[in-house]
């Protein structure tokens, strides 16, 4: 999947600059032929009706019209965010802080829940991975809404969580010896490099916990 965000960005920064060199591609042929005008001493008229300096003139105006072209399509492109599938996805990984953690969570069984939340903290889109393998990169689209009629805005919160559920049939909600990680800054639509980074807690943890990732 190609990265649309730096594409679009890019698009933008490339159309500027086609629409100047298309600029210049027209006014070069107007100063080109009062140059060689007043160079030869003859009226504009007589220089169109010049063989050469007809195939010079053909040649800028193609020139202007490449420049042109580019130009409106890389501005067509950079304003068609929202019409190109998946541009308002919410995609990144998540990884394991440590080395030693990463290998205690490679462990049979375990869970990876990624949850995205609105602003009064419920869940509004869940994903699932049996035994993950880290970094794990996710994609969150309208599709994977719990309620499809649910407008796609913003702003959200993504939290990760890492556990061994007891029972199969009860893994939700993630137990209190879960291993989570929340993002601090707000996640919008189109947010697409997001980094999720999951670490031991900073508080004592209980023995249970301390037996889940062993």
């Amino acid at each position: 999947m190609p990265d649309l965000d730096f594409m679009w960005a890019n698009a933008k920064m490339v159309a500027p600059s086609a629409l100047l060199a298309a600029a210049a591609a027209l006014i070069l042929p107007l100063l080109y032929l009062a140059a060689t005008a007043a160079l030869n001493r003859i009226s504009p008229a007589r220089c169109v009706r010049d063989p050469l300096f007809r195939r010079s003139l053909k040649r800028m105006c193609a020139a202007a019209l490449l420049a042109a072209l580019t130009a409106l399509s890389c501005l067509v492109f950079a304003g068609c965010k929202k019409a190109i599938p998946g541009s308002t996805a919410i995609a990144g990984e998540i990884s394991v802080a440590d080395v030693n953690l990463s290998r205690a969570l490679a462990k049979p069984n375990m869970v990876c829940y990624l949850f995205l939340k609105d602003r009064w903290d419920i869940p509004i889109a869940v994903k699932r991975w049996v035994n993950p393998q880290f970094p794990l990169f996710f994609r969150l689209t309208p599709s994977d809404l719990l309620v499809p009629t649910r407008p796609w805005k913003g702003p959200y919160a993504l939290e990760a969580a890492i556990f061994s559920p007891k029972e199969r049939e009860r893994e939700l909600p993630p137990p209190a010896t879960a291993l989570r990680t929340q993002t601090q800054a707000a996640v919008f639509p189109g947010d697409q490099r997001l980094s999720i980074e999951i670490g031991l807690p900073t508080e004592p943890v209980t023995s249970e916990s301390q037996l889940m990732i062993k």
